[in-house]
């Protein structure tokens, strides 16, 4: 159970000629427990969250899907040791570093239309005797039908294991019996509360030539790591703490687009596991003078 967390900043400019980029990023892992505080730094940026449609006319009008409602419940195991899986061994975990959720959706356009559930759950695999008592019990609860309810598992390696034989891992009892009455509770809460919104959608325009520019540093854990990308056309140059970490030549090969993924792709490939805050987006390429002042200006890490 540990992730990164991050603490975002970053700035743009681009047209049909240039691109220049800068993002700088605060990223930091944190034990979750009461005594858990959130760090402060002294350089001006916001947390942010947002979509960014290519075309406002990617969303559907409104009304196209009135109503809807998320919820999410904290599923962390309340009892330790518990049993982890995802490392093809068995292990043990006795702490928590970041929460986990069941995280549900209830959708529906008319009052008048059965309603769709979706619950997603941060687990490596959640078997099908499970997913089948949550559905009976979701319908007992909130009397959505069983085939318009859809469970799935994030499959996240650093979760207690609520599935026998999960690469080559043993159910931990306490949490199999823990795990779904508070699965069914999430779509409960989101049922109740269902109320009118928009959906809207976005597509990724990567590297159709798959380049990765990697770095060679692994970032310790649980710790926040300062880093910035700055893209000059062509070239991009990544800092981590202030320092050069690698640069290289990657050619865009898809035209411009104003969509903006942070800490993923809009394919959920390689994703962060963590947290991104203090999110900064600049319209020029920084020097490495300037990375270097916004490092030492973000403070202690």
């Amino acid at each position: 159970m540990r992730t990164h967390r991050c603490r975002f900043s970053f700035s743009f400019q681009a047209n049909r000629n240039e691109l220049r980029v800068g993002l700088q990023a605060l990223v930091r892992g944190r034990k979750v427990g009461p005594d858990s505080q959130s760090n402060s730094h002294p350089d001006e940026t916001r947390p942010v969250r947002f979509l960014l449609p290519d075309s406002p006319s990617r969303f559907p009008r409104p009304g196209a899907f009135p109503s809807r409602r998320a919820a999410k419940i904290d599923i962390s195991p309340p009892e330790f040791p518990v049993i982890r899986n995802g490392g093809f061994l068995q292990a043990i975990d006795n702490m928590v570093l970041d929460p986990l959720h069941a995280r549900s959706i209830v959708l529906h356009e008319k009052k008048s239309d059965p309603r769709i559930a979706n619950a997603i759950i941060d687990s490596c695999m959640i078997p099908r005797t499970m997913c089948d008592v949550i559905e009976q019990n979701v319908t007992a609860e909130t009397g959505i039908k069983s085939d318009h309810i859809l469970i799935a598992a994030t499959h996240t390696h650093n979760a207690p294991s609520a599935m026998h034989y999960c690469l080559g891992t043993q159910a931990d009892p306490k949490y199999s019996q823990f795990l779904p009455p508070n699965v069914v509770e999430s779509v409960v809460r989101a049922n109740e509360a269902v109320q009118p919104a928009r959906a809207g959608w976005a597509v990724f325009d990567g590297n159709e030539r798959d380049e990765l520019l990697g770095g060679k540093t692994a970032l310790p854990l649980p710790t926040w790591s300062h880093l910035v990308l700055v893209r000059n056309q062509d070239e991009a140059v990544i800092y981590l703490n202030g320092a050069l970490e690698a640069a290289g030549k990657l050619v865009p090969t898809h035209q411009m687009s104003p969509d903006a993924f942070l800490g993923g792709r809009s394919d959920n490939f390689a994703n962060l596991e963590g947290r991104l805050d203090e999110v900064a987006l600049f319209d020029r390429a920084l020097s490495a003078e300037e990375v270097k002042r916004q490092f030492e200006a973000s403070g202690k890490l």
